[in-house]
Protein backbone atom coordinates (compact mmCIF):
# COMPACT_ATOMS: atom_id res chain seq x y z
CA UNK A 1 0.00 0.00 0.00
CA UNK A 2 2.86 2.39 0.77
CA UNK A 3 4.38 1.90 -2.70
CA UNK A 4 1.13 3.04 -4.33
CA UNK A 5 1.43 6.36 -2.49
CA UNK A 6 4.84 7.02 -4.08
CA UNK A 7 4.55 8.78 -7.43
CA UNK A 8 8.20 9.36 -8.27
CA UNK A 9 11.76 8.40 -7.46
CA UNK A 10 14.58 10.92 -7.38
CA UNK A 11 17.12 9.54 -9.85
CA UNK A 12 19.58 12.46 -9.81
CA UNK A 13 20.56 14.41 -6.71
CA UNK A 14 23.51 15.95 -4.93
CA UNK A 15 25.43 12.66 -4.80
CA UNK A 16 26.00 12.83 -8.59
CA UNK A 17 27.24 9.21 -8.61
CA UNK A 18 26.50 8.09 -12.18
CA UNK A 19 26.17 4.40 -11.26
CA UNK A 20 23.74 5.11 -8.45
CA UNK A 21 21.74 7.47 -10.68
CA UNK A 22 21.42 4.76 -13.35
CA UNK A 23 20.33 2.19 -10.76
CA UNK A 24 17.66 4.55 -9.45
CA UNK A 25 16.48 5.29 -13.00
CA UNK A 26 16.11 1.56 -13.68
CA UNK A 27 14.23 1.14 -10.39
CA UNK A 28 11.83 3.98 -11.27
CA UNK A 29 11.20 2.38 -14.67
CA UNK A 30 10.71 -1.09 -13.19
CA UNK A 31 8.22 0.23 -10.61
CA UNK A 32 6.43 2.50 -13.08
CA UNK A 33 7.31 5.64 -11.12
CA UNK A 34 8.17 9.10 -12.47
CA UNK A 35 11.96 9.63 -12.62
CA UNK A 36 12.71 12.94 -10.88
CA UNK A 37 15.78 15.14 -10.61
CA UNK A 38 16.59 16.90 -7.34
CA UNK A 39 16.21 20.61 -7.94
CA UNK A 40 16.93 21.59 -4.34
CA UNK A 41 20.51 22.86 -4.56
CA UNK A 42 22.47 22.32 -1.38
CA UNK A 43 25.22 24.74 -2.39
CA UNK A 44 25.21 28.00 -4.34
CA UNK A 45 27.35 26.40 -7.05
CA UNK A 46 24.72 23.68 -7.62
CA UNK A 47 21.87 26.10 -8.40
CA UNK A 48 20.60 25.36 -11.90
CA UNK A 49 22.22 21.93 -12.18
CA UNK A 50 18.87 20.25 -12.65
CA UNK A 51 15.28 21.04 -13.41
CA UNK A 52 11.96 19.37 -14.11
CA UNK A 53 9.89 20.83 -16.92
CA UNK A 54 6.83 20.34 -19.13
CA UNK A 55 4.45 22.42 -21.16
CA UNK A 56 2.13 24.04 -18.62
CA UNK A 57 0.45 27.41 -18.27
CA UNK A 58 0.40 27.53 -14.46
CA UNK A 59 1.77 25.85 -11.37
CA UNK A 60 -1.29 23.66 -10.80
CA UNK A 61 -1.13 22.33 -14.37
CA UNK A 62 2.57 21.56 -13.87
CA UNK A 63 1.83 19.71 -10.62
CA UNK A 64 -0.97 17.72 -12.30
CA UNK A 65 1.40 16.71 -15.10
CA UNK A 66 4.10 15.87 -12.57
CA UNK A 67 1.70 13.53 -10.75
CA UNK A 68 0.90 11.80 -14.07
CA UNK A 69 4.56 11.54 -15.06
CA UNK A 70 4.19 13.91 -18.01
CA UNK A 71 7.38 15.81 -17.19
CA UNK A 72 11.01 15.66 -18.24
CA UNK A 73 14.18 16.31 -16.33
CA UNK A 74 17.55 17.78 -17.22
CA UNK A 75 20.55 17.36 -14.93
CA UNK A 76 24.25 18.05 -15.20
CA UNK A 77 27.16 17.82 -12.73
CA UNK A 78 27.76 20.76 -10.39
CA UNK A 79 29.66 23.59 -11.99
CA UNK A 80 29.16 22.37 -15.54
CA UNK A 81 26.17 24.65 -16.00
CA UNK A 82 28.36 27.70 -15.56
CA UNK A 83 31.14 26.46 -17.84
CA UNK A 84 29.37 24.77 -20.71
CA UNK A 85 27.39 27.04 -22.99
CA UNK A 86 26.95 24.36 -25.69
CA UNK A 87 25.18 22.03 -23.24
CA UNK A 88 23.02 24.84 -21.92
CA UNK A 89 22.11 25.88 -25.46
CA UNK A 90 21.16 22.27 -26.27
CA UNK A 91 18.96 22.09 -23.16
CA UNK A 92 17.34 25.44 -24.01
CA UNK A 93 16.61 24.36 -27.59
CA UNK A 94 15.04 21.15 -26.25
CA UNK A 95 12.81 23.15 -23.88
CA UNK A 96 11.87 25.63 -26.62
CA UNK A 97 10.89 22.72 -28.87
CA UNK A 98 8.73 21.23 -26.13
CA UNK A 99 7.02 24.60 -25.69
CA UNK A 100 6.41 24.91 -29.43
CA UNK A 101 8.72 27.91 -29.92
CA UNK A 102 11.05 28.19 -32.90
Amino acid sequence: AALAAIHGIEVFNASRDKGVCLEKARLADRLGKVPLVGSDAHTRRAVGDSLMYCRATCQSEFLDKLARGEVRGIAMPTGLAGRSLPLLKMAWLHIKGLLGHR
